[in-house]
Parts: C-alpha cells; structure tokens; sequence
C-alpha cells in the first residue's frame, strides 16, 4: 500500500458509533429491532432476537463482513424506513448521551488541521420522491413546479457564548475568531458586506443544521450567524448573546407543495394553521 497521503483529500467518518458509542443505547437498539420483527412476523421479542442472531450468522457468512442491523432486518422481510418510523416512536436517545471530552478534544485537535464538516443528516427535501403533501424549507421561495407559501423572513446576525462575546468589541474582533459556517458559504460574506468590512478567511466548521450550530456557538466552539428569531428564548436566557445590531436577509421559511398536486381540504386546513401559528402575536 502507498504511504503517500498527499493525495487524500477528505477523510468521512460517522460519529455515532465510531467516536461516541454507548453500549447502554445500542442494546436497547437491538431490542427494538426485535419487537419490530417480533411485530411484523407474529412471534415474542425473545424468538425475533434468536432469529436475529442466526440471520447475523448467516449474513456473515455470505458477504465476510459483519452484516448491519438494517440489512438483518431487511432478510427477515422487514423494510428500512418502517424499521426507522418504528425507532422514532420507541427509542429516546437524549437520555443516553453524556458529555465525552474525548471527542471534544479530537474534533478540536482535527480542526487545527484540516477544515471540518459535521452533517446531521439534514437531507434535502425531494416532495415528488417521498410523496409528501407540503414541506416547510428555507430559501428564496422559488422552487421549479413548487407553489410556496411565506412563512417567516429570518435575518441573520452573529451570536456566541457569554465569555466569548466579553473580548468582541467590533466586528474587525471577529476576524480573531472562529466563524462557525453553515452549508451557504455566502451568508457570513453577505453579512460582513451589509457590516461595512471586509471578510475574514472563513475556515470555521460547517454545519448543516441550524440547531447544532447554535449549539456549537452557545458551547464557546466560536461564532455562528443564526435567525435570531428563531432563538429567542437562547438569547433571553443569556445562552447565546447577540453580538451586533447589523443582520442580514438571505432568505425566509416557506410552506411548498407540488403545483401539479391536488390541495386537499386536509392540506388547505394546515396551510391556514401553520401560516396563522408564524405570525407575529
């Protein structure tokens, strides 16, 4: 094998299971993963976990590899995202997380050296693929065959953790920090743009998700730039701290749908609610 690295561009990892494991969370997986066989074949818990097992074997055996839970699963005529929907409604993983500082520290140590991407699993919403009825997605509002509702404008402007937020004093300060990026790289350009300075070289980790991000910024790992309306209670709670007045509107929060889908009166009925319920009080 080449000892040569200079030529790896990226290396992909899976956090859950890989940097963080909790035995306690994957045992109770795996229950769950046989009261759903156990359901769909007619047969006690005890027995679906006894033919897990064999099926495991059997997998093993076939592919040389240690077969995934979902590919168990699939053999014994199970289906991937009812086994996921079933999951939703039993498993409760929050109560199985505890703060690990190994992790801390590596991400840290790995961000010294290369840029670092967390994804969350925030897919792209495909209406027409997973036949959904309407979607609530955040953009310009112009979606091709998609008829868009707004919802909510949602400026953005840059906040961080209490201690971090004492040493800022201007935005020129920033360029010293860590800018925390989501995955549209002109957001912090745009807002440096709307601020009246020039932008820093922004090498931040990215995220894909709104909510990690604020939590990363209210953990001290540097600067996000969030829609501030949607973290009131952050900010009133001084877990977040909003840092300057200047924000900037890269878009807003729509209800879509599919022009060529018929709007049931189950359809219209939610787009009252949800359009009522974003209004201001």
């Amino acid at each position: 094998m080449s000892q040569d690295l200079s030529r790896i561009r990226a290396i992909i990892f899976d956090l859950d299971g890989t940097l963080y494991v909790s035995p306690e969370f994957a045992a109770t997986i795996q229950n769950a993963a046989a009261g759903y066989l156990a359901g769909i074949k007619g047969i006690s818990a005890d027995q679906a976990d006894r033919l897990m097992a064999t099926t495991r074997g059997i997998l093993t055996e076939e592919t040389g590899g240690m077969p995934t839970l979902s590919a168990v699963c699939t053999r014994l005529g199970g289906n991937v995202r009812d086994l996921h929907a079933f999951f939703e409604e039993c498993l409760h993983p929050e109560s199985h997380l505890i703060r690990d500082e190994r992790v801390i520290i590596l991400l840290e140590r790995l961000a010294q050296r290369a840029p670092l991407y967390l994804f969350t699993n925030n897919n792209r919403v495909d209406l027409a693929g997973e036949g959904l009825d309407c979607a609530i997605r955040f953009g310009d509002g112009h979606w091709h065959g998609t008829e868009a509702t707004p919802l909510l404008r949602a400026p953005l402007a840059p906040v961080c953790a209490p201690a971090l937020a004492a040493r800022i004093r201007s935005v020129r300060d920033l360029g010293r920090e860590t800018l925390l990026r989501s995955y549209r790289p002109e957001e912090w350009l745009e807002w440096f743009r709307a601020a009246g300075a020039p932008p820093p070289l922004l090498t931040g980790p990215l995220f894909d998700s709104s909510l990690v991000l604020a939590d990363a910024a209210a953990q001290g790992a540097g600067v996000a730039l969030l829609p501030v309306k949607l973290f009131g209670r952050d900010l009133q709670s001084s877990r977040l701290v909003r840092l300057f007045d200047v924000e900037v509107d890269v878009g807003g929060y729509w209800l879509t749908r599919l022009k060529r889908r018929r709007s049931s009166a189950a359809m219209r009925a939610f787009s009252e609610w949800v359009v009522k319920q974003s209004q201001p009080a």
